[in-house]
């Protein structure tokens, strides 16, 4: 039943993802649940070429969830799965090196789906 109005899916450092394979499994998995309009989200959403930039001397900050590097997969995942649905994904601004955390991104699933 599409029941959800959000979903949160975690990766690394604790969270229940630990890889592309298991993100692309979780986001099909909780599609179909999530009800029109709903949001499908998630945090580290850290470019593989950005993964090693910035912090002193060249060091990635870390995130509360690890290496930004150890989450550089999340990025790549989630744009090849909405890509395959034709959905856009929306990303924060940027990394926020006060709180330490890598950016958010969401899905927004559409009112009206394509049929």
């Amino acid at each position: 039943a599409k029941s959800l109005s959000l979903v949160h899916v975690r990766c690394a450092g604790g969270g229940e993802v630990g890889d592309a394979q298991e993100l692309t499994a979780a986001l099909t998995a909780f599609w179909p649940k999530l009800r029109p309009g709903g949001l499908l989200a998630g945090s580290n959403f850290v470019r593989p070429e950005t993964a090693g930039a910035g912090g002193a001397g060249g060091k990635a900050p870390a995130s509360r969830a690890g290496p930004r590097s150890a989450v550089a997969f999340v990025s790549h995942a989630v744009e090849s799965w909405a890509a395959k649905r034709g959905l856009e994904v929306h990303v924060a601004d940027s990394f926020d090196p006060v709180s330490d955390f890598a950016p958010g991104w969401w899905i927004a699933k559409p009112s009206n789906p394509p049929r």
